[in-house]
């Protein structure tokens, strides 16, 4: 919907530079803008369109190899569990015989979601072997119901403790002799393959360096050693890692707005109309302007925060991305936080007759990464607050 006023030629001059050497307005009226050169038609116009609906995509991210954080825990009926791999190879031989006298596992922190107070407790289980995880296929579903093909031996667990965001968290190896039998290279014994860390707690989920992360964050399975009447400590660094986790399906939308959902994940899908355009235009300008409602956002990661990434949907339903840049909220003149994108060339395609669909989707940044909630208002909330697309065309002549 739009409606069209005139403006005198003088204004001309100054409301082209405005739009194109400082951008449309981030708070915009719903009112088109025609501008005539003394009776002649327009030069060029600017016309506001809006979503007309709205709906979610959920697409399951079980977790992959190449995250680079280790989730375990349960928030939100969100539940992740954790496995680490460490290729144990023989210790130096002055270490060789030795009684190990403790091992415990050292994880660095990445993220929280919900409360960094609720205590923490993790049981540890010994891998069979860590390739039968390492697959897309494996779901928290088949470590619950299969658990003897996947893992057997309780070799540890974490009591209850409260752990702070900036500590390291140990979590103590009860039964080393899988941990000696590596090390050792004993014949005909089951070489170690690596640990499952099952959450014991809920009411927050712990993210940790994965073996991706950087060299102070990686988990390490460290050996203490008896020499002398001397604990000495050697460590193995991860080598492969994987969080596993699932979630039960939960509220899409809070009120009018549309959630967005990293690591599960939801998508708002955003449709338009633009039959009130003039059909025959070409478009020169298109920004695509999505409220944030800050109330019912919960960013946890301090690398994505509440950055989007916004795809073009086909009409086959394929999405793509034509710009690769990330997109964070700015404060508007309304004081709002209000995302502005660049989507010229979805409008341009839009605008031809054999397209069907009007449709973009929305996608939280580094959705396989990352636990962050934020809202969008979606097509229902008020009209100043609706997903809106600020067009600058120019009608044929």
């Amino acid at each position: 919907m739009f409606a069209s006023r005139t403006f005198s030629v003088a204004m001309l001059a100054c409301l082209f530079l405005s739009l194109f050497f400082f951008g449309c307005a981030e708070d915009p009226s719903p009112t088109g803008v025609s501008l005539l050169p003394g009776g002649d038609s327009p030069l060029f116009r600017v016309d506001t369109v809006f979503a007309n609906h709205d709906s979610t995509s959920r697409l399951y991210l079980n977790s992959l190899l190449f995250s680079k954080q280790l989730l375990v825990g349960s928030y939100q009926g969100y539940e992740a569990w954790s496995c680490i791999k460490f290729n144990i190879g023989r210790v130096p031989d002055s270490l060789t015989g030795l009684p190990i006298v403790g091992a415990f596992i050292e994880l660095h922190p990445a993220l929280t979601l919900g409360s960094a107070s609720t205590p923490i407790a993790i049981q540890v289980y010994r891998l069979i072997q860590f390739s039968f995880v390492s697959t897309d296929s494996v779901t928290l579903d088949s470590l619950k119901l299969f658990p003897a093909t996947y893992y057997d031996a309780l070799e540890g667990s974490l009591a209850s403790t409260t752990a702070n965001e900036t500590d390291s968290l140990r979590i103590p190896i009860s039964d080393t002799t899988g941990i000696r039998a590596s090390t050792e290279g004993s014949a005909g014994t089951t070489l170690f393959e690596g640990f499952l860390l099952k959450p014991n707690f809920t009411g927050s989920i712990r993210g940790f360096g994965s073996s991706l992360a950087s060299a102070n964050l990686l988990p390490r399975l460290v050996v203490q050693y008896l020499h002398n009447g001397v604990r000495q400590e050697y460590y193995f660094n991860a080598t492969a890692t994987r969080f596993i986790a699932d979630s039960k399906p939960g509220p899409t939308k809070i009120g009018a707005s549309m959630i967005v959902q990293n690591g599960i994940s939801y998508r708002p899908i955003f449709d338009f109309d633009l039959s009130p355009l003039p059909q025959s235009t070409s478009v020169m300008k298109a920004t695509l302007q999505l409220s944030l409602d800050a109330a019912n956002s919960s960013a946890v990661s301090s690398s994505t925060v509440d950055s989007v990434v916004v795809y073009l949907m086909y009409d086959n339903g394929a999405l793509e991305q034509r710009s690769m840049s990330i997109y964070t909220p700015r404060i508007s003149n309304s004081g709002r936080p209000v995302y502005s994108v660049s989507i010229t060339e979805f409008v341009q395609l839009w605008m031809r007759p054999s397209t069907v669909l009007r449709r973009i989707v929305v996608a939280g940044l580094d959705e396989y990464n990352s636990l962050d909630r934020f809202a969008i208002y979606g097509s229902g909330a008020a009209r100043s607050l609706q997903p809106r697309i600020i067009v600058t065309n120019s009608p044929a002549r």
